[in-house]
């Protein structure tokens, strides 16, 4: 056995390890957000496939389907909504249209 040490530490004898200071300085600094970055950036993602794409259909499902959902026909009748006048009565406030029909109903 101490044959095998001696003769590994004469192999080894002229491997000199030039990297210590660039270790230690990494190990006893503390890290810039700089280092924390690139770290950050290097990490490997793993995302499962069936739930990601899951969740991708349901998404786009809802935002295909949100103008829909906001109103019956999915087209917003922008104009009528800028004619329309505000109206105010007894206290209360009304879409002039929509009064204007209530009180056709109730005469």
């Amino acid at each position: 056995m101490n044959d095998m040490k001696s003769k590994l530490d004469k192999d080894l004898e002229q491997i000199k390890f030039q990297s210590q200071q660039e270790v230690l300085r990494h190990i006893q600094q503390p890290r810039t957000w700089k280092e924390r970055f690139v770290e950050l950036w290097n990490k490997e993602i793993q995302l499962p496939v069936l739930p990601m794409t899951t969740a991708s259909v349901v998404l786009f499902a809802m935002l295909s389907f949100y103008p829909v959902l906001q109103n019956g026909d999915g087209i917003q009748d922008t104009r009528s909504i800028q004619q329309t006048e505000i109206i105010q009565k007894g206290g209360s406030v009304y879409w002039k249209d929509q009064f204007e029909e209530v009180k056709k109903h109730e005469d």
